[in-house]
């Protein structure tokens, strides 16, 4: 008999959660399990679901997420019949996603954790508002998955959570759909004589550009042949602009701004750097390492992307970097482990 899994979105717009829990569906065996949907807003992945998902959208009122989550419990009268072996909330701190997934009887909760909350909380006031009305969910949950050590270490010390209740499992890595779209033709050239490095995500104070460019410029004394493209769009945008003028590096900082589909300009690419203050789990990261690009990511970040290595000294290290043959890597042993652990959440 399939196991019946249930699985609650707040959204499938353009965001990290939503990337990785379609990779996620795209990985599931059917044969095994069966998968329905809730979601509260659609989005740009609505069209990615596997056909055999069923989509279900919440129809609770945006509102309700004004109200702590003791005080929607207290007043809920939506509870349903329909039983799952585990239900899954995959909302963050969205309590209406969690609402509704405490409505349904189960076996087992599961809450999917995709970023660094005690990072977040301390650095994000929209983020600690948000908190404060959800903390008190997290007792009625039986299990978390933390994407990334470094956010299991977040989730634990800002929640008090027992760290035994959590597992971490990354993100699952799409490699043959990367291979696909890096085909796609684009209308954009490089100069193939120099070490072109490429920055792409949010352009947001986590994500640490503003302080990226400083150490770019001093490297750029050193290091003539190297270019930085960087690929994304965010609230940092114009401030990036201002201080690519004055350190004078308009030649040599080139902006992309948001494309569809990033992978045929990492695909001509040399290296990818994230120097983030904290983060979920750098995706991105392995992504480009699929593509074969070289990367560069500072020490304390290793934490957020297993089995890549940081460096205490990204100045040192992007003056040494040298153009070399590009070998792909179809992350075979990675997605393995993500399989295998997937699995055996599901199965306990």
């Amino acid at each position: 008999m399939k196991k019946r899994i249930a699985i609650f979105q707040n959204t499938l717009s353009f965001n990290g959660s939503a990337k990785s829990l379609i990779c996620f569906l795209k990985n599931v065996d059917y044969k095994q399990y069966d998968v329905d949907l809730y979601v509260i807003k659609d989005g740009f992945y609505a069209d990615a679901i596997p056909k055999q998902v069923r989509v279900i959208k919440i129809n609770r009122k945006g509102v309700l997420g004004m109200f702590k989550i003791r005080t929607l419990l207290r007043f809920n009268k939506h509870h349903y019949e329909k039983k799952y072996d585990i239900v899954v909330d995959n909302g963050g701190v969205n309590n209406i996603a969690t609402l509704e997934c405490l409505s349904y009887p189960y076996k087992k909760r599961v809450a999917w954790i995709h970023t660094d909350y005690y990072q977040k909380y301390n650095n994000e006031k929209h983020f600690r508002i948000m908190y404060k009305k959800a903390r008190d969910k997290y007792k009625y949950f039986d299990q978390f998955v933390c994407v990334s050590a470094g956010v299991k270490e977040g989730f634990v010390k800002l929640t008090g959570i027992d760290e035994s209740k959590c597992v971490v499992i990354p993100n699952f890595i799409d490699v043959d759909e990367i291979f696909e779209l890096a085909k796609e033709p684009i209308d954009f050239k490089i100069n193939e004589n120099n070490y072109n490095l490429v920055y792409l995500g949010r352009l947001s104070k986590q994500k640490g550009l503003d302080l990226l460019l400083p150490i770019y410029n001093e490297v750029r004394k050193r290091k003539k042949d190297i270019h930085l493209y960087i690929i994304g769009s965010g609230p940092q945008i114009t401030d990036l602009h201002t201080s690519v003028e004055l350190l004078k590096l308009t030649d040599n900082v080139t902006f992309l701004g948001s494309v569809p589909n990033p992978y045929p300009y990492l695909d001509k690419m040399d290296g990818i750097i994230l120097y983030s203050r904290y983060e979920g789990q750098g995706t991105v990261l392995y992504e480009a390492k699929a593509l074969g690009l070289e990367v560069f990511i500072p020490k304390k970040l290793e934490k957020y992307s297993d089995g890549i290595t940081g460096t205490d000294n990204i100045y040192g290290a992007l003056v040494e970097a040298t153009k070399g043959n590009k070998k792909r890597d179809r992350l075979t042993n990675y997605n393995r482990n993500v399989k295998k652990q997937f699995k055996d959440l599901i199965s306990k």
